[in-house]
């Protein structure tokens, strides 16, 4: 920690998430915004006093809650799935009515949906590439932040198949974090 405090900008605005594979991160207080230098090594220590681990810093990005967005995708039995909202954030649940699901087929359906989401339609069809050349099963951007057709990832939560652990270089299983660490369930068991 005391190494930490001369990376940070003085000037600097930051944010702090417990990275554990917790979800509802923010309404649990386990995200702090807004944090000047000095105020993210007392989170750092707060939250580390409270047994967490695994923590991130990031710059903050300034943005109105009306802009966030909602951005996940799938692996199922049938393709791709993608899900979409001009709406997201920490309340995604309240519009889940508005949250659209296409099952991807070629890349004009990542065209009309980055379109609708107001992002450059190479960043979508990057991150499907990506989705599936890393084995992803679940990939979930909430929220997405896009200004001036540039994405800007505030929160991702993603899980991948580990048996591809045997099909990439780029990931080991040690790599992520989960809520239940050396916790199967029966399903995984099996």
């Amino acid at each position: 920690l005391d190494k930490l405090d001369n990376t940070l900008k003085p000037e600097g605005r930051y944010v702090v998430k417990v990275d554990q594979g917790i979800k509802k991160r923010f309404k649990q207080g386990l995200v702090k915004l807004d944090l000047s230098g000095g105020q993210v090594l007392d989170a750092l220590r707060q939250l580390r006093s409270k047994g967490y681990r695994y923590l991130v810093i990031e710059e903050l990005v300034l943005h109105e809650r009306k802009d966030e967005k909602y951005l996940a995708l799938e692996r199922t039995r049938e393709g791709i799935l993608i899900y979409y909202s001009k709406k997201g954030g920490i309340d995604i649940e309240e519009f889940e009515n508005e949250v659209q699901k296409v099952l991807y087929k070629d890349p004009e359906d990542a065209e009309k949906i980055a379109l609708e989401l107001g992002v450059d339609p190479n960043f979508l069809k990057k991150l499907i590439e990506a989705f599936d050349i890393y084995y992803f099963s679940f990939l979930e951007i909430n929220p997405l932040l896009v200004s001036f057709k540039k994405p800007y990832m505030l929160d991702i939560a993603a899980e991948v198949d580990s048996a591809a652990e045997f099909f990439v270089d780029d990931w080991k299983s040690s790599d992520f974090r989960s809520s239940r660490p050396g916790q199967l369930t029966e399903e995984e068991k099996n």
